[in-house]
């Protein structure tokens, strides 16, 4: 039913300067550059009056990210999110070589907190702004060499972790993955730029790109009061790719998701936005053989996580070996 995330959508207050400072990262393709205008489908999805904004979809290694400039409604101004504040927080890119990454994020103006800094696992991590954008940087020795980066995961802070996981776990056909409560470690403060971390998390595998959920019990992650919108700067929604839009709609529906609207044609694609348990934005997409072409399976290295998951195996069956 669901075949994998599509893209991450993000609202920047320039697009060529966000598509920069991502680009020292990814290797990221202009696949498609449009306008959208006010118009009865248009407002039906974004839920906002009198849309005008200039769209960029760009086709990363595994998965497509959106870049919106909206010129109106005119968004709130631009802020920093703390890692801790509920909503959609970041995007990792992995690699072999992170501080390499990190060099080039460096010079094109991403501002990180901490060098590349280990966890006691097998990673080494670190979070920075770029633009309204945090991003994480993540490496391991034996993660693939081609592409060498690659978006691992998109990741969500909640005031409920249980229940946000579980949603997107059930959503996809998949079972999360809840971490022990991690606190203590002067670490967590250093990646995160946060004092005295105390933290619980969760993934959901199997897609090309993970989902990731942090729940933060100091500094706590407070339970969302509003509907943020779409042209609030920042990441503004995932969006996942459908086969059976009808059906994908209907398990939304099921799951306690409150849609903004019915499915919207719009030209090559049939779409969907809906706001999940938190109130954040999620897209159900399908494509016409009109839209074919930006289909997700078009994304060169769709299986970029499953031989990264292979290579960890081999790797931990190695030390064990020793």
């Amino acid at each position: 039913m669901i075949t994998g995330v599509h893209h991450i959508g993000v609202s920047v207050a320039n697009i060529a300067a966000t598509r920069s400072a991502l680009g020292a990262a990814l290797t990221l393709d202009d696949a498609r550059s449009f306008e959208a205008k006010n118009s009865a489908a248009v407002q039906a999805l974004f839920q906002l009056p009198d849309v005008d904004a200039s769209v960029s979809l760009l086709r990363g290694p595994n998965v497509f990210l959106e870049l919106f400039d909206f010129r109106a409604p005119a968004p709130a101004p631009s802020r920093w999110r703390a890692p801790n504040e509920s909503g959609i927080t970041h995007i990792c890119i992995q690699s072999r070589k992170g501080d390499d990454v990190a060099q080039r994020c460096t010079a094109a103006g991403i501002d990180f907190f901490a060098p590349m800094t280990g966890l006691g696992g097998d990673y080494r991590y670190a979070y920075g702004r770029a633009q309204e954008l945090m991003i994480e940087v993540e490496d391991a020795a034996y993660a693939p060499t081609d592409p060498s980066t690659w978006i691992g995961h998109v990741a969500f802070a909640t005031s409920d972790l249980e229940r946000l996981a579980r949603f997107y776990a059930d959503l996809v056909g998949a079972e999360p993955e809840f971490s022990p409560r991690l606190r203590g470690h002067r670490a967590l403060d250093v990646v995160t730029g946060l004092k005295d971390v105390d933290v619980r998390a969760a993934w959901v595998h199997g897609l090309n790109i993970g989902l990731e959920f942090w729940c933060y019990s100091n500094p706590p992650t407070g339970k969302r009061l509003d509907r943020r919108p779409i042209n609030e700067a920042g990441y503004s929604h995932v969006c996942f790719e459908t086969v059976d839009m009808e059906a994908a709609f209907a398990r939304a529906l099921a799951l306690g998701a409150a849609p903004h609207a019915e499915p919207q044609i719009l030209g090559g694609a049939v779409a969907a936005y809906l706001r999940d348990p938190d109130g954040n934005i999620v897209e159900l997409l399908q494509w016409r053989d009109a839209g074919a072409r930006l289909s997700l399976a078009s994304a060169p290295h769709l299986d970029v996580l499953t031989r990264m998951k292979a290579a960890r195996a081999a790797h931990h069956q190695e030390q064990a070996a020793q």
